[in-house]
């Protein structure tokens, strides 16, 4: 399983929009009620996700051009917090990758920024 939190995160400009300074570091609220969203969890199911993080999606990187590593399943649900979901792998060197101690994934999730 892995899950996006709710709470404040801090990102690199460029990892957020072509509009922002990329080398500034801007904090990033994710509310509960936007992940406990009906919309957002559906659209959470059968996402790709890459083993670092790169916004994914339409105004951003393709995700062939990356190499989708896995895609999020269609077991999703919100709780205490954090958005969950069941992960589909792709390729035997990313689950060496997670028994040699990788952790961390990117949905690279596409979303409405507000700056405020």
């Amino acid at each position: 399983m892995t899950g996006a939190k709710s709470g404040i995160f801090q990102y690199l400009g460029s990892n957020i929009s072509p509009d922002l300074e990329p080398d500034k570091i801007y904090n990033v609220l994710r509310e509960e009620k936007e992940l406990n969203n009906p919309e957002t969890i559906e659209s959470f199911k059968l996402s790709p996700w890459i083993p670092y993080h790169e916004m994914l999606g339409d105004k951003y990187t393709a995700p062939e051009d990356v190499g989708v590593r896995g895609v999020t399943g269609q077991d999703v649900y919100y709780k205490d917090g954090t958005l969950y979901s069941n992960l589909k792998l792709f390729g035997s060197d990313l689950k060496q990758s997670i028994k040699g101690g990788l952790k961390e994934f990117s949905c690279g999730f596409s979303c409405v920024w507000q700056i405020v």
